[in-house]
């Protein structure tokens, strides 16, 4: 299957994005194809996958050159003694600031919340059996094997969740 080619006013109206800054942004993408028409005029098109990976690209954060994970990246611990405290400093008032701006959140308060939420979901939940009996009509017994399934399914939630607090996602 052959990939459909856009004009840069396609792609505008597709994406939303006024014409001429789309035009400015795809500057130095190399089109799919260049129709030249009779009157002298370039028309441009694009393969939207070009369009997409250069978008993304563009929109990738620049590493700073204290950033060890970057490519060319300095790690601050080799920084002169001046340079790596004031790199520390400035961490930390980054961190403060994103703090206060509510994109970074406290550990402990966010882990008391969390527990907060999931202990009342776990109430909650082990409530069923008993309203499905009285409502439902379930036997005794049905109502017993709902809730001993319950407790099984929250304690695997429980190691899951405790595996994932300990060992948590970079």
């Amino acid at each position: 299957m052959q990939a459909q080619l856009w004009t840069i006013s396609g792609l505008s109206a597709e994406l939303g994005i006024d014409r001429r800054t789309l035009a400015k942004r795809l500057a130095d993408l190399e089109p799919a194809d260049l129709d030249k028409r009779t009157n002298g005029a370039k028309i441009r098109r694009y393969k939207l996958a070009d369009v997409f990976h250069h978008m993304l690209a563009a929109a990738r954060p620049k590493a700073t050159p204290l950033d060890p994970s970057a490519p060319g990246g300095i790690d601050p611990e080799t920084l002169p003694p001046r340079d790596r405290l004031a790199w520390h400093q400035g961490e930390a008032q980054r961190r403060k600031n994103d703090l206060e701006a509510g994109q970074l959140y406290e550990r402990a308060p966010t882990l008391e919340l969390f527990a907060t939420a999931v202990a009342t979901f776990a109430e909650q939940t082990r409530a069923i059996p008993d309203i499905l009996e009285r409502r439902a009509g379930l036997t005794p017994r049905q109502a017993e094997q709902a809730a001993d399934e319950i407790d099984t399914q929250l304690e695997q939630l429980k190691a899951r969740l405790l595996d994932q607090f300990a060992h948590p996602a970079s």
